[in-house]
């Protein structure tokens, strides 16, 4: 993808004909030893592209194109592109409150191979921000609704709806609390044959593609000095009913495609040291340690016989990121930011398959016009 650069910034730059119009580029290059994190530890170079236009139709109302393709050097069959457009438009905006509103429509294209991902979606969402004179808290929240239609899977295609609320608070000067929740479903528009293999396990006859979860954490911020902050988080993912599982011996692609935020509950914790370096850089320091226990996913040893229980990982993140921004004073280009990442990710699963720890690094630029 380095080679389309040069035509993307030209692009970029020649519809630049209005102050109106911010086109963005974002260029990654990556270099992990376990593309698939899995046991088998295959490594694979990598590249990911993203380009954005937003253009300000009126005072109130946006258009926006998002478009993203993945390169894979060594499994080239994982390449894929993605396109949205979409509106957004600002319903009420003073002092204290702002309403938001967003409409957009996407679509995913693979190779043959993996073409059971292609998908076209339909998404909204009303978003809500509300701060009183003077109050040192601030109360958001937001409802998204998306229908995704699998284009070769059409088991698999569902209806999502999430509803959140956030509520922040400056305890003191330097320290932040943010509170935060999340109910959300997910109906899948087919609904499931028996699944004989779950039910003999665990005596499971619930079949209902009907999935309730529920999202609640909290978030502390405090700063250490001038150039130093430190920011804290938990939060705990528990399931309230249903299932979305096909009969896995029947349907090859079910892990793939089920491998979603509703496919496991557990609990999250998180630290991240952010610092500001020479020269106006940004260098951040981060851990996060995970728990997933499954839902109806049956653990299996490496010859593929069941272990007699469900899949249950945890899983430890280390993460280092530098980062430097270059802010110009040009009409046709605002910004450049320049990005180093470099990550470990330990698996402990009791499926030997996905136990296993990769280690990626990363390069990147942003460009913003």
């Amino acid at each position: 993808m380095a080679r389309w650069l040069p035509v993307v910034l030209l692009l970029a730059g020649l519809v630049r004909t209005d102050a109106q119009i911010a086109p963005r580029v974002e260029i990654y290059s990556a270099y992990t030893d376990n593309v698939f994190s899995t046991y088998q530890a295959q490594s694979d170079w990598m590249t990911f592209s993203y380009v954005d236009f937003d253009l300000a139709l009126t005072s109130q109302t946006d258009l926006f194109y998002a478009g993203s393709a993945s390169v894979f050097t060594d499994n080239d069959d994982l390449f894929s592109h993605t396109h949205r457009i979409g509106l957004t438009r600002y319903l009420h905006w003073d002092e204290e409150m702002w309403v938001t509103g967003t409409i957009d429509a996407a679509l995913r294209l693979d190779r043959s191979t993996y073409d059971f991902r292609d998908y076209l979606l339909g998404h909204g969402v009303l978003e809500m921000r509300y701060r009183p004179r003077s109050a040192a808290w601030i109360l958001s929240g937001s409802y998204e609704t998306k229908v995704q239609q699998y284009t070769q899977s059409a088991d698999y295609s569902f209806w999502e709806n999430r509803a959140r609320a956030r509520w922040s608070r400056t305890l003191r000067p330097g320290t932040s609390l943010q509170l935060r929740t999340e109910l959300a479903t997910k109906s899948y528009l087919r609904e499931a044959d028996p699944d004989l293999l779950t039910e003999v396990l665990f005596g499971s006859t619930n079949r209902d593609r009907h999935l309730l979860q529920w999202e609640g954490g909290l978030r502390i911020g405090q700063s250490l000095a001038d150039w130093a902050g430190l920011q804290l988080e938990a939060s705990r993912r528990q399931n309230l009913g249903g299932s979305g599982r096909l009969d896995a011996s029947i349907i090859a692609t079910d892990d793939d495609l089920f491998d979603d935020r509703f496919n496991y509950e557990g609990q999250n914790l998180g630290a991240r040291l952010k610092v500001l370096g020479d020269w106006g850089s940004e260098i951040s320091v981060g851990a996060r340690h995970e728990t997933r226990d499954f839902i109806d996913r049956v653990a299996y040893d490496l010859d593929g016989y069941s272990l007699g229980t469900t899949r249950s990982d945890t899983r430890l993140s280390l993460n280092l990121g530098v980062q430097k921004t270059f802010w110009l004073d040009n009409p046709w280009l605002s910004e450049i930011s320049l990005q180093l990442d470099l990550m470990r990710r330990d698996v402990n699963s009791n499926d030997p398959y996905y136990d296993a720890a990769s280690h990626t690094v990363t390069t990147g630029i942003l460009i913003g016009f």
